[in-house]
C-alpha cells in the first residue's frame, strides 16, 4: 500500500485538501509447502493440494459449481472519572502519570453500562487488535468516536514516522506529497524530552489529526499536549469509557519504514529512538508501541538497496532498546507498557528475522496474514486464503495456515513462537482486478487482469463496507449474494469468498463474516493469542454481517 497525501506545515483545513489519503501495511508476501489444514465448523481437516489451482467453488447471485485450473519524558497526566463504567457499572478513576511535571488534562465522561462488557477479555487473556488509520477522519469519515470500544481491547494507531537525523541522503525521499516533505523535513520536529537532541526518534506524521495542532512546530510545544477533539484526545475518552481497552502507537508501515534500517544498525540511534518512542506514548497517554517494519532484510517498498543480512539481528537489538526504556519508565510510574510488532506473512520475509527471539522481548506478534495476492500480480488470486490454491512456483505456503505454521514451527533451525504470542491478522478489505475474462469455469479466478481501484475512494483496497454501498454484494435471510451483475463464489479449499462480474470484467477477492468465522475458529483451535485486523473504518456498523462482531463472538469470555 502506498503513502498518499500528507498535511502542510502551517494551519490547514482538511476540507480544502481533497487529495488527502493515508498509507497502510505491506504486501508482497512469499510463502512455502503444500500441506494444508482447513479449520471449518469447529473441525480441523487435513489434506494435500495435488492439482494446479484445482478447488471446488460455489456461487450465489447465480449458481456455479466447478473446478478452476491453472490460474499479500515529559508526559501528560490524565485524570479521568468514569461514571457507570462498562466494567463495573460504578465509578472508576484512572490516573496515568508522565515522567516529570507535564501537561495535565482532566476529563469527565458519563456513560451507561454496556451490557456484556464483562465478557471482554483482558489483553493478557485474548487480544482483539484493530488498526486505526489517522487519516480515517478525512475522506473515510471515520473519527475515533465511531470505534466500537466494546468489541476490541487493543487499538494500534497508525502511523507515526520513524526518523534518523543522519539517514543516508539517497533514502531521503518525499513521504508527504501534499507538503512536499521528506524524512529530513520531519526530523526537524522529532518528539524528544525537553533539553535533549536525539540522533533518532519518532515524529507525528499528521499533527492535525493526531493532536489537533495547526503546525508541526506547535505540536512540540502546545499545552495541553493534544486537544480533546483530536484523535489522541478522543482515544483517551474512549479508554475512559472502556477500561479494558489499550492503545498503542504503530510506527512505520509500508511507506514509512526506510529509517528503521539505519536506526537499527547503530547502538546510539537505537537508544535514542527508544527514548523518543517511549516519551511519545507517555506524553500522549498510550499503553504501548507496535513496530511495523516492512521488512527487515528487504521485500518492502524501500528495501531494495537498503536492506542487509544483519537487519534481523539488528531488529532484536532495536526491540530490546525499546523494552529497556519501557522498563525504566515503568520503574517511574508503575505502569505496564506493551510491545508488539507487525510480522510479515511470507516465509521469505519471515526467514530474514528471528521471530522466536522477538517473542522473548515483545509481548506478541501480529501476523500480517493477508495481501498474499493483489493487483500487483498479473493474474487474479485470493487476498487471504486459509489454504493456498495458487500453483505458481514458490507460492505453496501463501496462506493463513502456511504463515501461522511457519511462525509456530520456525525456519532455518530457529525455534518457533509460542501460540499464545501470535495474533492472527485478517483483512477488513479486498483487492480487485479489471479486464478479467471469465475463464474456463466462468468465475475469473486465476485469469489475467490489472489492478482495479475501489469505487468512491479510488484506492486499491476494496473496503468490506464499500462492497455493500457500491451495490455489488448483498445479505438477506442469512445468505450473502452478488448483486449488480456480480456473482459471489465460495472456494471450499481457500475457505473465502470472491466476486466476479463477466459484464464489468472485474474480480474482487475479499473476506466476509463467513470466512472471518473460519479464521477465528482456526485461531481458537491453535490456541493463538487472538486476532488482529486492518482496519477499523472498513467494517459495516454492526450486526450479522459485521466482521468485528464475527471475531468478538468467538474470542470473548464465556
Amino acid at each position: 500500500m502506498a503513502l498518499k497525501a500528507g498535511i502542510p506545515a502551517t494551519a490547514w483545513n482538511p476540507a480544502n485538501d481533497p487529495s488527502y489519503q493515508g498509507l497502510g501495511s505491506g504486501n508482497a508476501n512469499i510463502l512455502k509447502t503444500d500441506r494444508i489444514s482447513v479449520y471449518e465448523s469447529g473441525m480441523l481437516l487435513n489434506g494435500l493440494v495435488e492439482t494446479l489451482y484445482s478447488s471446488s467453488t460455489t456461487s450465489t447471485g447465480g449458481t456455479t459449481t466447478g473446478t478452476t485450473t491453472n490460474s499479500p519524558s515529559t508526559g501528560t497526566t490524565t485524570n479521568t472519572t468514569v461514571t457507570n463504567s462498562p466494567s463495573t457499572g460504578g465509578s472508576t478513576t484512572t490516573t496515568n502519570s508522565g515522567t516529570t511535571a507535564g501537561t495535565t488534562t482532566n476529563a469527565t465522561t458519563t456513560n451507561a453500562t454496556v451490557v456484556g462488557y464483562d465478557k471482554m477479555p483482558t489483553v493478557e487473556q485474548r487480544k482483539i487488535v484493530g488498526y486505526y488509520p489517522n487519516w480515517g477522519i478525512y475522506q473515510k469519515g471515520f473519527p475515533v468516536t465511531k470505534i466500537r470500544g466494546d468489541r476490541m481491547n487493543v487499538i494500534n494507531y497508525a502511523f507515526l514516522i520513524p526518523l534518523d537525523r543522519t539517514m543516508p541522503t539517497a533514502w531521503d525521499r518525499i513521504v508527504s506529497t501534499y507538503r512536499g516533505w521528506k524524512y529530513s523535513n520531519y526530523a526537524a520536529y522529532m518528539q524528544q524530552p525537553a533539553g535533549t537532541t536525539l540522533t533518532a526518534g519518532v515524529g507525528l506524521f499528521d499533527e492535525y489529526a493526531d493532536a489537533g495542532a495547526n503546525s508541526a512546530g506547535e505540536a512540540l510545544t502546545m499545552s495541553p499536549a493534544y486537544t480533546p477533539s483530536s484523535n489522541f484526545g478522543q482515544l483517551q475518552a474512549l479508554k475512559a469509557q472502556y477500561p479494558k481497552l489499550k492503545t498503542m502507537v504503530s510506527i512505520g508501515g509500508w511507506t514509512l519504514s526506510a529509517p528503521l534500517y539505519s536506526i537499527s544498525r547503530d547502538a546510539q540511534k537505537r537508544t535514542d529512538f527508544a527514548k523518543s518512542a517511549v516519551y511519545v506514548i507517555v506524553k500522549y497517554g498510550f499503553d504501548g508501541i507496535d513496530i511495523d517494519w516492512e521488512y527487515p532484510g528487504g521485500g518492502g517498498l524501500d528495501g531494495s538497496g537498503v536492506a542487509t543480512t544483519s537487519d534481523g539481528a539488528n531488529y532484536n537489538l532495536l526491540l530490546k532498546a525499546i523494552r529497556d526504556e519501557m522498563n525504566r519508565q515503568t520503574a517511574i510510574d508503575g505502569k505496564k507498557y506493551y510491545l508488539s510488532i507487525a510480522g510479515p506473512g511470507g516465509d521469505q520475509n519471515i526467514a530474514n528475522f528471528d521471530p522466536k527471539a522477538v517473542s522473548q522481548v515483545a509481548d506478541w506478534i501480529n501476523i500480517m496474514t493477508y495481501d498474499f495476492h493483489g493487483g500487483w500480480d498479473s493474474y487474479t488470486g485470493i487476498n487471504a486464503p486459509m489454504v493456498n490454491i495458487d500453483p505458481s512456483s514458490g507460492r505453496a505456503n501463501w496462506s493463513v495456515q502456511g504463515a501461522t505454521q511457519t511462525y509456530l514451527n520456525g525456519l532455518n533451525g530457529k525455534g518457533g513462537v509460542p501460540a499464545a504470542q501470535l495474533v492472527l491478522g485478517v483483512p477488513f478489505y479486498g483487492r480487485g482486478w479489471d479486464g478479467v475474462q471469465a475463464g474456463p469455469n466462468g468465475d475469473g479466478l486465476g485469469q489475467a487482469g490489472y489492478e482495479a481501484t475501489s469505487p468512491g475512494l479510488g484506492e486499491t483496497e476494496f473496503p468490506y463496507n464499500s462492497l455493500f454501498s457500491s451495490g455489488v454484494l448483498t445479505y438477506s435471510n442469512g445468505i450473502y449474494a452478488g448483486a449488480g451483475g456480480y456473482q459471489r463464489y465460495w472456494n471450499a479449499t481457500a475457505q473465502v469468498p470472491y466476486l466476479y462480474s463477466a459484464t464489468a470484467k472485474r474480480f474482487i477477492t475479499y473476506d466476509d463474516s463467513e470466512s472471518m468465522r473460519v479464521k477465528a475458529n482456526y485461531a481458537n483451535q491453535l490456541g493463538l493469542g487472538g486476532l488482529m485486523f486492518w482496519e477499523l473504518s472498513e467494517d459495516v456498523t454492526s450486526g450479522t454481517t459485521s466482521l468485528l462482531d464475527s471475531i468478538y463472538d468467538r474470542v470473548h469470555l464465556p
